[in-house]
């Protein structure tokens, strides 16, 4: 987020708050004389007619609310799903030599993968696993697309590789979770990605599927569906159980 769009933010969220209130300067809500240089005696009674923590409490509940419509932003998405590497701050997890907002789809896959199955770890220490994994590959070229299977398959954890897309579908519905590989292709550029999965009674839901995903991505009913008009290609499906 630029600095424009962070003041712009900043406003919105105070403007949200004067509403509520009628003001946001403490003297104004306090309803003190302007003058009075006199501080009023600190006492129990003193406290109890104080405001203060019902302003606390408003605030904290604006602020949840941005954050519940908006759960991809910021430092918060560390803690649970990510659902755009590129908001990863260039320098906050290197991948290799590069950044992980740019070559990061493979260990963000396992992050969200590893979210699914109700499992959590520590980024750096899961970078540096693949880092260790291949080193001068993992990072500096992505991410090979048998390396989160063979991380899924140290960690304990059963493991199914499949390659037919006919097969994709049922053997999502199976696993507890999934990461999905595949090439695009746009013009002249051609690349590849991971993502995190798992089947829904809405469908198949996956994260980090998009550069402008915000949130949870709906696939619909069928993985092979969707890598077709998605014109995704060269596709192979880690199908994941628990433990």
């Amino acid at each position: 987020m630029d600095k424009k769009a962070h003041y712009q933010l900043v406003q919105n969220l105070a403007g949200q708050f004067r509403e509520k209130i009628g003001s946001i300067i403490c003297r104004e809500i306090l309803d003190n004389p302007p003058s009075d240089p006199n501080p009023t005696p600190r006492t129990a009674e003193f406290y109890k007619t104080r405001p203060c923590v019902r302003m606390v409490m408003t605030a904290a509940g604006i602020l949840d609310d941005y954050i519940a419509e908006h759960p991809g932003h910021g430092a918060a998405a560390m803690n649970d799903f990510i659902y755009n590497q590129h908001d990863i701050p260039k320098e906050q997890y290197r991948y290799g030599l590069r950044a992980s907002a740019d070559v990061g789809c493979g260990w963000v896959a396992t992050w969200n993968a590893l979210q699914i199955l109700g499992y959590k770890t520590d980024i750096p220490a899961l970078i540096r696993y693949y880092e260790w994994q291949l080193p001068l590959i993992h990072g500096n070229t992505g991410t090979s697309f048998w390396g989160p299977a063979v991380c899924f398959r140290k960690w304990g954890f059963p493991v199914k590789i499949v390659v037919d897309t006919k097969r994709f579908d049922e053997a999502a519905k199976n696993a507890d979770a999934c990461i999905l590989f595949y090439h695009w292709r746009s013009k002249c550029r051609l690349g590849a990605h991971f993502a995190a999965l798992h089947h829904t009674e809405k469908g198949f839901v996956g994260y980090n599927t998009y550069r402008n995903s915000t949130g949870a991505d709906n696939y619909g009913s069928s993985l092979a569906e969707f890598l077709r008009k998605r014109k995704y290609f060269g596709a192979v499906l880690l199908a994941i159980n628990r433990k």
